[in-house]
Protein backbone atom coordinates (compact mmCIF):
# COMPACT_ATOMS: atom_id res chain seq x y z
CA UNK A 1 0.00 0.00 0.00
CA UNK A 2 1.13 3.23 -1.19
CA UNK A 3 1.97 5.92 2.00
CA UNK A 4 3.43 8.90 2.17
CA UNK A 5 6.80 9.31 1.51
CA UNK A 6 9.79 10.15 4.24
CA UNK A 7 10.56 13.36 3.23
CA UNK A 8 6.87 14.58 2.88
CA UNK A 9 6.58 13.75 6.49
CA UNK A 10 9.90 14.97 7.93
CA UNK A 11 8.52 18.47 6.57
CA UNK A 12 4.91 18.28 8.15
CA UNK A 13 6.31 17.12 11.49
CA UNK A 14 9.03 19.86 11.62
CA UNK A 15 6.79 22.41 10.77
CA UNK A 16 3.98 21.04 12.93
CA UNK A 17 6.64 20.79 15.94
CA UNK A 18 7.65 24.64 15.50
CA UNK A 19 4.44 26.12 15.26
CA UNK A 20 2.60 23.95 17.72
CA UNK A 21 5.78 23.66 20.67
CA UNK A 22 7.60 26.63 20.17
CA UNK A 23 5.65 29.06 17.90
CA UNK A 24 8.96 29.64 16.23
CA UNK A 25 7.33 31.07 13.43
CA UNK A 26 8.59 32.82 10.00
CA UNK A 27 8.37 36.28 9.00
CA UNK A 28 5.19 36.98 7.07
CA UNK A 29 6.00 37.72 3.73
CA UNK A 30 5.42 41.10 2.28
CA UNK A 31 2.69 39.89 -0.46
CA UNK A 32 -0.91 41.09 -1.68
CA UNK A 33 -0.84 37.10 -2.98
CA UNK A 34 -2.86 35.24 -0.19
CA UNK A 35 -3.13 31.38 -0.88
CA UNK A 36 -6.25 30.25 0.32
CA UNK A 37 -6.52 26.44 1.77
CA UNK A 38 -8.13 25.10 -1.08
CA UNK A 39 -6.12 26.82 -3.43
CA UNK A 40 -3.07 25.27 -2.17
CA UNK A 41 -4.51 21.91 -2.10
CA UNK A 42 -5.56 22.07 -5.86
CA UNK A 43 -1.82 23.24 -6.81
CA UNK A 44 -0.53 20.14 -4.52
CA UNK A 45 -2.55 17.81 -6.29
CA UNK A 46 -1.56 19.10 -9.93
CA UNK A 47 2.04 19.49 -8.92
CA UNK A 48 2.75 15.83 -6.38
CA UNK A 49 5.01 13.61 -8.37
CA UNK A 50 4.05 10.96 -6.22
CA UNK A 51 0.59 11.40 -7.54
CA UNK A 52 1.45 11.61 -10.87
CA UNK A 53 3.43 8.17 -10.01
CA UNK A 54 0.04 6.75 -8.91
CA UNK A 55 -2.04 7.78 -12.09
CA UNK A 56 0.55 6.09 -13.99
CA UNK A 57 0.52 2.92 -12.77
CA UNK A 58 -3.48 3.50 -13.07
CA UNK A 59 -2.65 3.93 -16.52
CA UNK A 60 -0.35 0.46 -16.86
CA UNK A 61 -3.40 -1.74 -14.83
CA UNK A 62 -5.73 -0.36 -17.33
CA UNK A 63 -3.14 -1.60 -20.44
CA UNK A 64 -3.05 -5.06 -18.19
CA UNK A 65 -6.07 -5.58 -19.96
CA UNK A 66 -5.02 -6.00 -23.07
CA UNK A 67 -2.64 -8.23 -22.49
CA UNK A 68 -5.32 -10.83 -20.31
CA UNK A 69 -7.37 -10.88 -22.95
CA UNK A 70 -4.62 -10.89 -25.89
CA UNK A 71 -4.83 -15.02 -24.14
CA UNK A 72 -8.07 -15.81 -25.76
CA UNK A 73 -7.53 -14.16 -29.15
CA UNK A 74 -5.95 -15.15 -32.35
CA UNK A 75 -2.55 -14.74 -33.24
CA UNK A 76 -0.47 -14.41 -36.14
CA UNK A 77 2.84 -14.66 -36.96
CA UNK A 78 5.43 -14.77 -39.59
CA UNK A 79 9.06 -15.54 -39.66
CA UNK A 80 11.58 -15.47 -42.62
CA UNK A 81 15.07 -16.46 -42.77
CA UNK A 82 18.30 -16.41 -45.47
CA UNK A 83 20.77 -18.46 -45.31
CA UNK A 84 23.97 -18.94 -47.36
CA UNK A 85 25.32 -22.57 -47.63
CA UNK A 86 28.85 -23.60 -48.75
CA UNK A 87 27.58 -25.82 -51.81
CA UNK A 88 24.28 -26.76 -53.76
CA UNK A 89 23.53 -30.42 -51.95
CA UNK A 90 20.58 -32.58 -54.28
CA UNK A 91 19.46 -36.55 -54.26
CA UNK A 92 18.94 -38.00 -57.13
CA UNK A 93 16.78 -40.57 -56.71
CA UNK A 94 16.18 -42.23 -60.83
CA UNK A 95 18.76 -44.94 -60.38
CA UNK A 96 18.11 -45.85 -56.90
CA UNK A 97 14.83 -47.07 -57.77
CA UNK A 98 15.23 -48.42 -60.61
CA UNK A 99 17.82 -51.05 -58.52
CA UNK A 100 15.09 -51.24 -56.16
CA UNK A 101 12.48 -52.19 -59.22
CA UNK A 102 15.11 -54.65 -60.71
CA UNK A 103 15.81 -56.38 -57.36
CA UNK A 104 11.56 -56.76 -57.17
CA UNK A 105 11.56 -58.38 -60.44
CA UNK A 106 13.86 -61.24 -59.61
CA UNK A 107 12.15 -62.02 -56.39
CA UNK A 108 8.36 -61.51 -58.18
CA UNK A 109 9.28 -64.06 -60.92
CA UNK A 110 9.54 -66.88 -57.77
CA UNK A 111 6.54 -65.48 -56.30
CA UNK A 112 3.77 -68.01 -54.97
CA UNK A 113 0.70 -66.46 -54.33
CA UNK A 114 -0.98 -69.41 -52.87
CA UNK A 115 1.68 -69.95 -50.51
CA UNK A 116 3.44 -66.44 -49.65
CA UNK A 117 -0.04 -64.91 -50.24
CA UNK A 118 -1.36 -61.56 -52.65
CA UNK A 119 1.25 -60.65 -55.08
CA UNK A 120 2.92 -57.55 -53.73
CA UNK A 121 2.35 -53.94 -54.85
CA UNK A 122 5.86 -53.51 -55.55
CA UNK A 123 5.82 -56.12 -58.26
CA UNK A 124 3.33 -54.57 -60.10
CA UNK A 125 5.41 -51.02 -60.71
CA UNK A 126 8.54 -53.37 -61.30
CA UNK A 127 6.68 -54.83 -64.55
CA UNK A 128 6.01 -51.09 -65.41
CA UNK A 129 8.95 -49.01 -64.57
CA UNK A 130 9.09 -45.45 -65.52
CA UNK A 131 10.00 -44.25 -68.34
CA UNK A 132 13.67 -42.34 -68.43
CA UNK A 133 12.00 -39.01 -69.23
CA UNK A 134 9.97 -39.42 -65.91
CA UNK A 135 13.21 -40.30 -63.91
CA UNK A 136 14.61 -37.40 -64.95
CA UNK A 137 12.08 -34.98 -64.03
CA UNK A 138 11.30 -36.58 -60.87
CA UNK A 139 14.54 -37.99 -59.31
CA UNK A 140 16.69 -34.91 -58.65
CA UNK A 141 15.41 -33.33 -55.05
CA UNK A 142 16.85 -30.25 -53.87
CA UNK A 143 17.98 -30.72 -50.24
CA UNK A 144 20.39 -27.95 -49.83
CA UNK A 145 20.20 -24.88 -52.58
CA UNK A 146 23.73 -22.54 -52.22
CA UNK A 147 21.09 -19.69 -51.49
CA UNK A 148 18.09 -20.46 -49.49
CA UNK A 149 15.28 -18.15 -48.72
CA UNK A 150 12.50 -19.68 -46.20
CA UNK A 151 9.48 -18.56 -44.66
CA UNK A 152 6.23 -19.46 -43.17
CA UNK A 153 2.76 -17.68 -42.01
CA UNK A 154 1.18 -18.91 -38.99
CA UNK A 155 -2.49 -18.42 -37.38
CA UNK A 156 -3.48 -20.35 -33.93
CA UNK A 157 -5.64 -19.66 -31.40
CA UNK A 158 -6.41 -21.13 -27.76
CA UNK A 159 -9.68 -23.00 -27.20
CA UNK A 160 -8.99 -23.88 -23.62
CA UNK A 161 -6.71 -21.96 -21.03
CA UNK A 162 -8.73 -22.33 -17.59
CA UNK A 163 -6.67 -20.08 -16.27
CA UNK A 164 -7.44 -17.16 -18.75
CA UNK A 165 -10.39 -16.55 -16.22
CA UNK A 166 -8.90 -15.58 -12.92
CA UNK A 167 -6.41 -13.74 -14.99
CA UNK A 168 -8.78 -11.73 -16.50
CA UNK A 169 -10.59 -11.03 -12.87
CA UNK A 170 -7.10 -10.47 -11.18
CA UNK A 171 -6.39 -7.66 -13.81
CA UNK A 172 -9.99 -5.97 -13.25
CA UNK A 173 -9.02 -6.03 -9.35
CA UNK A 174 -5.33 -4.77 -10.21
CA UNK A 175 -7.28 -1.79 -11.78
CA UNK A 176 -9.35 -1.13 -8.95
CA UNK A 177 -6.39 -1.53 -6.42
CA UNK A 178 -4.72 1.02 -8.54
CA UNK A 179 -7.73 3.46 -8.48
CA UNK A 180 -8.10 3.05 -4.49
CA UNK A 181 -3.75 3.47 -4.50
CA UNK A 182 -4.38 6.65 -6.67
CA UNK A 183 -7.44 8.25 -4.34
CA UNK A 184 -5.01 7.34 -0.58
CA UNK A 185 -2.36 9.31 -2.07
CA UNK A 186 -4.56 12.06 -2.85
CA UNK A 187 -5.66 11.66 0.23
CA UNK A 188 -2.39 11.55 2.11
CA UNK A 189 -1.32 14.11 -0.14
CA UNK A 190 -4.30 16.34 1.35
CA UNK A 191 -3.88 15.82 5.13
CA UNK A 192 0.00 17.12 4.67
CA UNK A 193 -1.26 20.31 2.92
CA UNK A 194 -3.99 20.79 5.49
CA UNK A 195 -2.02 20.28 8.13
CA UNK A 196 1.51 22.22 6.50
CA UNK A 197 -1.44 24.77 6.12
CA UNK A 198 -2.46 25.14 9.30
CA UNK A 199 1.07 25.12 10.51
CA UNK A 200 1.76 28.03 8.71
CA UNK A 201 -1.38 29.97 9.49
CA UNK A 202 -0.89 29.66 12.96
CA UNK A 203 3.04 30.54 12.65
CA UNK A 204 1.59 33.99 11.05
CA UNK A 205 -0.98 34.84 13.79
CA UNK A 206 2.00 33.92 16.02
CA UNK A 207 4.59 36.35 14.29
CA UNK A 208 1.73 39.17 14.71
CA UNK A 209 1.00 38.56 18.35
CA UNK A 210 5.48 38.64 18.62
CA UNK A 211 4.71 42.06 17.07
CA UNK A 212 2.16 43.52 19.31
CA UNK A 213 4.31 42.15 22.02
CA UNK A 214 7.15 44.45 20.84
CA UNK A 215 4.80 46.99 20.72
CA UNK A 216 3.21 46.60 24.21
CA UNK A 217 7.23 46.22 25.56
CA UNK A 218 8.42 49.26 23.35
CA UNK A 219 5.47 51.53 24.60
CA UNK A 220 6.23 50.63 28.60
CA UNK A 221 10.34 51.25 27.82
CA UNK A 222 9.11 54.78 26.48
CA UNK A 223 6.91 55.29 29.65
CA UNK A 224 9.50 54.02 32.53
CA UNK A 225 12.26 56.66 30.59
CA UNK A 226 9.61 59.62 30.79
CA UNK A 227 8.74 58.40 34.90
CA UNK A 228 12.52 57.86 35.07
CA UNK A 229 13.20 61.50 33.99
CA UNK A 230 10.64 62.81 36.42
CA UNK A 231 11.97 60.54 39.10
CA UNK A 232 9.33 58.44 39.39
CA UNK A 233 10.83 55.78 38.45
CA UNK A 234 14.32 53.64 39.38
CA UNK A 235 17.19 52.95 37.03
CA UNK A 236 16.48 49.23 37.51
CA UNK A 237 12.85 49.56 36.39
CA UNK A 238 14.55 50.95 33.05
CA UNK A 239 16.34 48.30 32.90
CA UNK A 240 13.79 45.45 33.30
CA UNK A 241 11.69 47.46 30.77
CA UNK A 242 14.85 47.60 28.41
CA UNK A 243 15.21 43.76 28.84
CA UNK A 244 11.81 42.68 28.30
CA UNK A 245 12.25 44.85 24.91
CA UNK A 246 15.16 42.18 23.95
CA UNK A 247 13.19 39.20 24.53
CA UNK A 248 10.50 40.73 22.60
CA UNK A 249 12.65 41.40 19.82
CA UNK A 250 14.24 37.81 19.99
CA UNK A 251 10.85 36.31 19.85
CA UNK A 252 9.88 38.05 16.80
CA UNK A 253 12.77 37.06 14.81
CA UNK A 254 12.51 33.47 16.07
CA UNK A 255 8.89 33.17 15.05
CA UNK A 256 9.84 35.59 11.75
CA UNK A 257 12.59 32.61 11.32
CA UNK A 258 9.93 30.13 11.52
CA UNK A 259 7.58 31.29 9.52
CA UNK A 260 10.17 31.68 6.79
CA UNK A 261 9.94 27.55 7.28
CA UNK A 262 6.52 27.28 7.55
CA UNK A 263 6.14 28.77 3.70
CA UNK A 264 9.10 27.26 2.83
CA UNK A 265 7.85 23.66 3.28
CA UNK A 266 4.22 24.75 1.91
CA UNK A 267 6.07 25.71 -1.17
CA UNK A 268 7.84 22.57 -1.66
CA UNK A 269 3.91 20.64 -1.28
CA UNK A 270 2.71 22.78 -3.49
CA UNK A 271 5.66 22.98 -6.33
CA UNK A 272 6.33 26.62 -5.94
CA UNK A 273 9.73 28.24 -6.07
CA UNK A 274 9.29 31.02 -4.13
CA UNK A 275 7.43 31.77 -0.86
CA UNK A 276 5.81 35.59 -2.06
CA UNK A 277 2.84 34.18 -0.74
CA UNK A 278 0.80 34.92 2.64
CA UNK A 279 -1.94 32.19 3.84
CA UNK A 280 -5.48 32.60 5.55
CA UNK A 281 -5.50 34.47 8.96
CA UNK A 282 -8.37 32.02 9.65
CA UNK A 283 -8.60 29.21 7.02
CA UNK A 284 -11.79 27.19 7.10
CA UNK A 285 -11.87 23.79 8.68
CA UNK A 286 -14.06 21.35 6.24
CA UNK A 287 -14.52 18.79 9.50
CA UNK A 288 -14.84 21.53 12.09
CA UNK A 289 -18.29 20.27 13.37
CA UNK A 290 -17.39 16.53 12.64
CA UNK A 291 -19.07 14.18 15.91
CA UNK A 292 -17.10 12.84 17.88
CA UNK A 293 -19.10 9.49 18.85
CA UNK A 294 -16.74 6.70 18.16
CA UNK A 295 -17.27 5.60 14.35
CA UNK A 296 -18.81 1.47 14.01
CA UNK A 297 -17.32 -0.53 11.73
CA UNK A 298 -19.94 0.31 8.29
CA UNK A 299 -18.48 4.28 8.55
CA UNK A 300 -14.71 2.15 8.89
CA UNK A 301 -15.51 1.01 5.87
CA UNK A 302 -14.80 4.06 4.36
CA UNK A 303 -11.39 3.78 4.93
CA UNK A 304 -9.17 3.80 2.09
CA UNK A 305 -6.65 0.78 3.37
CA UNK A 306 -9.37 -1.21 4.27
CA UNK A 307 -10.87 -1.05 0.98
CA UNK A 308 -7.07 -1.94 -0.62
CA UNK A 309 -6.98 -4.88 1.96
CA UNK A 310 -10.32 -6.46 0.72
CA UNK A 311 -9.16 -6.04 -2.58
CA UNK A 312 -6.05 -7.67 -1.96
CA UNK A 313 -7.47 -10.46 -0.29
CA UNK A 314 -9.90 -11.49 -3.67
CA UNK A 315 -6.47 -11.87 -5.08
CA UNK A 316 -5.06 -13.96 -2.66
CA UNK A 317 -8.27 -16.06 -2.87
CA UNK A 318 -8.35 -16.11 -6.64
CA UNK A 319 -4.33 -17.40 -5.96
CA UNK A 320 -6.11 -20.42 -4.70
CA UNK A 321 -8.53 -20.88 -7.82
CA UNK A 322 -5.08 -20.62 -10.49
CA UNK A 323 -3.55 -23.07 -8.64
CA UNK A 324 -6.92 -25.73 -9.03
CA UNK A 325 -7.04 -24.55 -12.63
CA UNK A 326 -3.47 -25.49 -13.40
CA UNK A 327 -4.88 -29.44 -13.32
CA UNK A 328 -6.88 -28.50 -16.15
CA UNK A 329 -5.62 -29.41 -19.99
CA UNK A 330 -5.11 -26.60 -22.35
CA UNK A 331 -5.93 -27.12 -25.56
CA UNK A 332 -5.16 -24.50 -28.99
CA UNK A 333 -5.26 -24.63 -32.64
CA UNK A 334 -3.29 -23.67 -35.45
CA UNK A 335 -2.45 -23.70 -38.88
CA UNK A 336 1.11 -23.08 -40.69
CA UNK A 337 1.98 -22.01 -44.32
CA UNK A 338 5.57 -22.16 -45.07
CA UNK A 339 7.99 -21.93 -47.85
CA UNK A 340 11.70 -22.59 -49.31
CA UNK A 341 13.74 -22.42 -52.29
CA UNK A 342 14.57 -25.98 -50.97
CA UNK A 343 12.24 -28.55 -52.24
CA UNK A 344 13.22 -31.24 -49.78
CA UNK A 345 12.00 -35.61 -50.42
CA UNK A 346 8.28 -34.02 -50.95
CA UNK A 347 10.05 -31.77 -54.26
CA UNK A 348 7.20 -28.60 -53.71
CA UNK A 349 8.65 -25.10 -52.84
CA UNK A 350 5.60 -24.46 -50.44
CA UNK A 351 2.98 -26.59 -47.94
CA UNK A 352 0.61 -26.20 -44.92
CA UNK A 353 -0.38 -28.20 -42.21
CA UNK A 354 -3.45 -27.73 -39.53
CA UNK A 355 -2.25 -28.41 -36.15
CA UNK A 356 -3.94 -29.51 -32.63
CA UNK A 357 -2.11 -29.02 -29.13
CA UNK A 358 -3.18 -30.89 -26.18
CA UNK A 359 -0.71 -30.17 -23.35
CA UNK A 360 -2.10 -31.90 -19.88
CA UNK A 361 0.61 -31.60 -17.11
CA UNK A 362 -1.01 -34.09 -14.86
CA UNK A 363 2.16 -34.68 -11.58
CA UNK A 364 4.94 -32.76 -11.17
CA UNK A 365 5.84 -34.25 -7.78
CA UNK A 366 3.68 -32.83 -6.25
CA UNK A 367 4.84 -29.46 -6.12
CA UNK A 368 1.17 -28.30 -7.03
CA UNK A 369 -0.03 -29.14 -3.90
CA UNK A 370 2.67 -27.40 -1.58
CA UNK A 371 1.60 -24.17 -3.78
CA UNK A 372 -1.87 -24.63 -2.62
CA UNK A 373 -0.69 -24.81 0.78
CA UNK A 374 1.10 -21.76 0.23
CA UNK A 375 -1.72 -20.14 -1.70
CA UNK A 376 -4.51 -21.13 1.48
CA UNK A 377 -1.65 -19.67 3.72
CA UNK A 378 -1.78 -16.31 1.93
CA UNK A 379 -5.76 -16.28 1.94
CA UNK A 380 -5.46 -16.54 6.08
CA UNK A 381 -2.71 -14.14 5.99
CA UNK A 382 -4.78 -11.52 4.15
CA UNK A 383 -7.69 -11.90 5.98
CA UNK A 384 -5.61 -11.12 9.03
CA UNK A 385 -3.91 -8.49 8.06
CA UNK A 386 -7.37 -6.71 7.68
CA UNK A 387 -8.93 -7.90 11.01
CA UNK A 388 -5.49 -6.02 12.55
CA UNK A 389 -5.61 -2.83 10.18
CA UNK A 390 -9.22 -2.86 11.57
CA UNK A 391 -8.21 -2.97 14.88
CA UNK A 392 -5.74 -0.04 14.30
CA UNK A 393 -8.60 1.80 12.84
CA UNK A 394 -10.84 1.48 15.83
CA UNK A 395 -7.13 2.55 17.63
CA UNK A 396 -6.69 5.24 15.26
CA UNK A 397 -10.44 6.56 15.85
CA UNK A 398 -10.63 6.36 19.81
CA UNK A 399 -6.95 8.68 19.64
CA UNK A 400 -8.34 11.30 17.44
CA UNK A 401 -11.75 12.02 19.59
CA UNK A 402 -9.68 11.81 22.92
CA UNK A 403 -7.29 14.06 21.04
CA UNK A 404 -10.43 16.27 20.16
CA UNK A 405 -12.04 16.37 23.50
CA UNK A 406 -8.35 17.45 25.32
CA UNK A 407 -7.83 20.23 22.92
CA UNK A 408 -11.26 21.73 23.33
CA UNK A 409 -10.73 21.59 26.80
CA UNK A 410 -7.58 23.27 26.67
CA UNK A 411 -8.59 25.61 24.00
CA UNK A 412 -11.23 26.65 26.32
CA UNK A 413 -9.28 27.07 29.31
CA UNK A 414 -6.76 29.28 27.34
CA UNK A 415 -9.73 31.53 26.13
CA UNK A 416 -10.83 32.14 29.94
CA UNK A 417 -7.26 32.49 31.01
CA UNK A 418 -7.16 35.34 28.04
CA UNK A 419 -9.67 36.89 29.03
CA UNK A 420 -8.64 37.13 32.59
CA UNK A 421 -5.24 37.88 31.80
CA UNK A 422 -6.44 40.93 29.11
CA UNK A 423 -8.50 42.47 32.11
CA UNK A 424 -6.20 41.93 35.14
CA UNK A 425 -3.07 43.80 32.71
CA UNK A 426 -5.34 46.69 31.75
CA UNK A 427 -5.89 47.32 35.92
CA UNK A 428 -2.63 46.63 36.59
CA UNK A 429 -1.48 49.01 33.52
CA UNK A 430 -3.45 51.42 35.38
CA UNK A 431 -2.18 51.17 38.87
CA UNK A 432 1.51 51.81 37.14
CA UNK A 433 0.92 54.95 35.36
CA UNK A 434 -0.97 56.02 38.76
CA UNK A 435 2.52 54.79 40.92
CA UNK A 436 0.03 52.23 42.66
CA UNK A 437 1.47 48.99 41.35
CA UNK A 438 5.35 48.29 40.71
CA UNK A 439 6.90 47.34 37.32
CA UNK A 440 7.43 44.03 37.90
CA UNK A 441 4.00 43.27 38.58
CA UNK A 442 3.01 45.14 35.49
CA UNK A 443 5.92 42.80 33.94
CA UNK A 444 4.24 39.64 35.26
CA UNK A 445 1.12 40.93 33.89
CA UNK A 446 2.06 41.67 30.49
CA UNK A 447 3.77 37.96 30.38
CA UNK A 448 0.49 36.60 31.59
CA UNK A 449 -0.93 38.38 28.97
CA UNK A 450 0.94 37.09 26.39
CA UNK A 451 1.37 33.63 27.45
CA UNK A 452 -2.77 33.03 27.77
CA UNK A 453 -2.67 33.90 23.71
CA UNK A 454 0.10 31.76 22.84
CA UNK A 455 -1.94 29.03 24.70
CA UNK A 456 -5.31 30.52 22.87
CA UNK A 457 -3.09 29.69 19.34
CA UNK A 458 -1.86 26.12 20.64
CA UNK A 459 -5.27 25.26 21.37
CA UNK A 460 -6.91 26.48 18.27
CA UNK A 461 -4.29 24.46 16.16
CA UNK A 462 -4.16 21.24 18.12
CA UNK A 463 -8.33 20.88 18.18
CA UNK A 464 -8.17 21.40 14.12
CA UNK A 465 -5.00 18.92 13.97
CA UNK A 466 -7.57 16.53 16.35
CA UNK A 467 -10.60 17.40 14.24
CA UNK A 468 -8.49 16.57 10.89
CA UNK A 469 -7.04 13.33 12.12
CA UNK A 470 -10.44 11.90 13.14
CA UNK A 471 -11.27 12.82 9.84
CA UNK A 472 -8.71 10.48 8.34
CA UNK A 473 -9.43 7.88 10.69
CA UNK A 474 -13.36 7.48 9.54
CA UNK A 475 -12.16 8.02 5.83
CA UNK A 476 -13.38 11.77 5.32
CA UNK A 477 -10.47 13.45 4.08
CA UNK A 478 -10.52 13.92 0.00
CA UNK A 479 -10.14 16.02 -2.50
CA UNK A 480 -13.70 16.39 -2.72
CA UNK A 481 -14.19 18.72 0.36
CA UNK A 482 -11.68 21.15 -1.62
CA UNK A 483 -13.49 21.30 -5.17
CA UNK A 484 -13.93 24.88 -6.37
Amino acid sequence: MKRLSKTMMSVVGTVLGICVLSFTAPALAQSDDVLPLDGAVREALAYSPQLKASQEKLEQAKSQLWQAYGMLLPFVRMQGTYSRADERISLDFGSGFADVFALAALNCGVWDEGVMGPLPSLCTAAAEPATGEEDSGDSARVIQELNNWEGSLTVGMSLLNARTLPLIKNVYTGEDIAILQTRFAEEQLVFAVVQTYYGAATAQAAVKLMQENLGSALRLLDFTEIRRKNGVALENERIRAAISVLQSRNGLNQAQAGLELALGSLAILIGRESVNFAVEESPANPWAEITTTVADDLRLERRLDLKLLDQMSLLAERGVTDIWMKFVPTIGAAWNYSGSTNTGFAGRHFQWRAMLTLNWSIFEGGMRLAELDIARSKVREAEYGRQTALVNARLDVQRAVSGIKAAQIDLDTALEMSALAVENFALVEKQYKHGVAQQTVMLDAEQQVQSARIQTLQGRIRLALAQFSLAKATGLVSKAAFAP
